[in-house]
């Protein structure tokens, strides 16, 4: 009896194993489906052109635009034209965007927004609302679930508002990273009745909890309750 036992357990561990193995391998093979009001075809098809209320479909994600340029020797897609979007990290966090230019590898998860005054939403698990961003330049990792702004960042989150010359968020260590070279970033955060407003060389914000971290000349104030 032992045995038998076994060897059914063994039978439906192999099964089990090669249904994700195929589940995993579905996922990195899911095609990009691509519409648009007008189609143009380079090269015999290397390069394909859709305009007029374009939009790329990979499962979960979407990407819309007046104009979308598809690579498909790189897998790159240059998207052009009141751009919008929205894809979920590996973590299964939604992640949404706007600009006015934006490019996106399907094989590598690399993209970025320019142009418009970039925008982008992280509605992550840790924290009661989304992280914003704006900032001249946005470059983001759909697979290590970071993203880099820089030129006049501002950062909203749960527990503070941030500006900074540039911004590394990296949600896996649930932590915003503000740096700046000639200019400080600033933080203002508001706790129940208290107000604070500092600069430093570096400041680290925690997404998922209130707390902050300042590194180097720090400066600033902090406004408590008249009573």
């Amino acid at each position: 009896m032992k045995k038998i036992n076994f060897k059914i357990s063994f039978i439906l561990f192999i099964i089990i194993f090669f249904a994700l193995m195929k589940i995993n391998a579905s996922e990195e093979n899911e095609k990009t489906i691509i519409t648009g009001n007008e189609i143009q075809i380079i090269n015999g098809g290397e390069k394909v052109i859709y305009s007029g209320n374009s939009k790329a479909v990979k499962g979960d994600n979407v990407l819309k635009a007046d104009k979308i340029i598809q690579d498909r020797s790189t897998k790159m897609l240059d998207a052009q034209g009141s751009v919008d979007f929205s894809m979920y990290t590996q973590d299964k966090e939604q992640v949404v965007g706007k600009s006015e230019n934006a490019e996106f590898n399907n094989k590598t998860g690399k993209g970025r927004l320019w142009n418009g005054r970039p925008k982008m939403k992280y509605f992550t698990k840790t924290s009661t609302g989304p992280v914003e961003l704006e900032a001249e330049n946005i470059d983001f990792d759909q697979k290590k679930n970071e993203i880099f702004a820089k030129g006049n960042v501002i950062v909203i989150s749960s527990s503070a508002t941030a500006y900074s010359p540039q911004a590394l968020f990296k949600q896996r260590d649930k932590q915003i990273y503000l740096t700046g070279d000639k200019v400080q970033p600033r933080v203002i955060f508001i706790d129940n009745d208290k107000k604070g407003d500092y600069y430093a060389d570096k400041i680290t914000v925690y997404t998922d909890k209130k707390k902050m971290y300042f590194d180097n000349n720090v400066s600033g104030k902090i406004f408590l309750p008249d009573n």
